[in-house]
């Protein structure tokens, strides 16, 4: 893959990143311009990051002094979901520890009511104290077709053949 990628002056994804971090590691000076440009640093979806990506963001956040930027984590550990591309939500819980305060975002306002109580009910005794309910944060109009809520639990085997998400 390697050689491959030497023979078409190709880089992947992970090659940006580490030679990135390369260059952000190797220069006082880019690394000091990249901490000016930004005066906030969020990053959404953290619970799907690595280590790496992680590195890249504390060399662009520095130490929290002087001309810094301010960090912020977005993530939900539940929703990890790229372990395949070497994401850790080990990661995202050792920030979490380490962070100066943690803001639970409860309020949703995507889903109905209805819907929320199922999640409530089916992943509290799953994920156990850890888990903070959501509440639905928008009005939603009454369901004009049937209910709110249908949860249908199905088994592909029973389906044969046929294309099991029909």
């Amino acid at each position: 893959y390697r050689r491959a990628k030497d023979r078409e002056s190709a880089l992947d994804f992970e090659d940006l990143q580490l030679r990135a971090r390369d260059l952000l590691q190797g220069s006082d000076a880019v690394r000091e311009q990249s901490r000016m440009r930004f005066r906030s640093l969020m990053v959404d979806e953290f619970q799907d990051t690595n280590r790496l990506q992680c590195e890249l963001v504390d060399l662009i956040a520095g130490d929290g002094v002087g001309q810094a930027p301010e960090l912020f984590f977005v993530g939900d550990e539940f929703q990890s979901i790229y372990r395949f591309r070497h994401a850790d939500v080990d990661v995202f819980r050792e920030r979490r520890a380490q962070s100066g305060g943690v803001l639970a975002l409860t309020r949703n306002y995507r889903s109905r009511p209805e819907v929320l109580g199922v999640v409530n009910h089916l992943f509290s005794s799953e994920f156990g104290s850890s888990f903070e309910p959501l509440e639905a944060g928008g009005r939603f109009p009454d369901p004009t077709f049937g209910p709110p809520v249908e949860l249908l639990v199905t088994d592909r085997k029973s389906y044969g053949t046929r294309r099991w998400r029909r």
